[in-house]
């Protein structure tokens, strides 16, 4: 008897520590979606913009096609990562229609990355401006003129 109350002692105990360890596991794994979904901090969201931030102002249409170039690449890499995913809007003649591209979390769009480049002048200057979320600061959006007195209504997809 006394054997037996020992093995029955034993298996309560393995049987504990399995729903604690079952229990951590799937406390983890909870948490782990919820990591991947936690903001930005203020130090991410400097390091990101500053990436950027050179091609503010009047830039010519050279430097504009490897910041396109730039943008697809962060589009493939950030596709886990929609607050870093940036929208851009831009005009190719002064007074055309904007076309937009959005950086989609599936799967960027490479094809109207590669138009715009094609589409941009190298001898041309263009002035850009960047869209900032309100309440993280983060670049959400690019706006590429081809003159500065163009007007635009976009507004980027916040994430």
């Amino acid at each position: 008897m006394q054997h037996s109350f020992k093995f029955i002692h034993i298996v309560a105990i393995v049987i504990v520590i399995m729903i604690v360890v079952s229990l951590g596991l799937f406390v983890m794994k909870q948490t782990q979606g919820f990591v991947n979904n936690v903001d930005l901090s203020a130090n991410q969201i400097g390091e990101f913009n500053s990436i950027w931030s050179g091609y503010e102002k009047l830039q010519k249409g050279s430097t504009l096609k490897g910041l396109f170039q730039k943008l697809e690449q962060n589009a493939k890499e950030n596709g886990n990562n929609p607050q870093m995913l940036i929208d851009v809007a831009y005009n190719t003649t002064q007074g055309s229609e904007f076309n937009i591209i959005r950086s989609t979390v599936k799967r960027p769009n490479s094809v109207a990355f590669k138009e715009a480049i094609n589409n941009i002048d190298v001898k041309h200057a263009y002035t850009v401006e960047f869209v900032y979320n309100e309440k993280t600061g983060i670049i959400t959006g690019i706006i590429i003129k081809n003159g500065r007195n163009d007007k635009v209504n976009f507004v980027p997809d916040e994430r």
